[in-house]
């Protein structure tokens, strides 16, 4: 959907969109101009923060904020391992 467009910034705040939610959203974002990324109160666990990360090789981001989601200590590890690689220099994890 975001393909062919200028659209640099997104926010799904609110959508419940989960783990399998947040990684098909980073793949999504693949091919497109997108830099932000406001992911919060998505309901996102540990798996869906790895996941997201690990998308996010090849994109564009370079913020994403995943604050207020269920994403616990091994999560955050597992996010910030699966970032190298990435363009992302800022994220919030409120």
């Amino acid at each position: 959907v975001l393909r062919g467009t200028k659209v640099t910034e997104v926010g799904l705040r609110g959508n419940k969109i989960g783990d399998k939610g947040a990684q098909a959203f980073g793949e999504a974002l693949k091919g497109t101009n997108v830099t932000k990324v406001y992911l919060d109160h998505n309901q996102i666990g540990d798996a869906g923060a790895k996941a997201f990360g690990e998308a996010l090789k090849g994109t564009h981001v370079t913020k994403v904020s995943l604050d207020f989601n269920q994403i616990g200590d091994a999560g955050i590890k597992a996010f910030g391992e699966a970032l190298k690689g990435t363009n992302v220099t800022k994220v919030s994890l409120d």
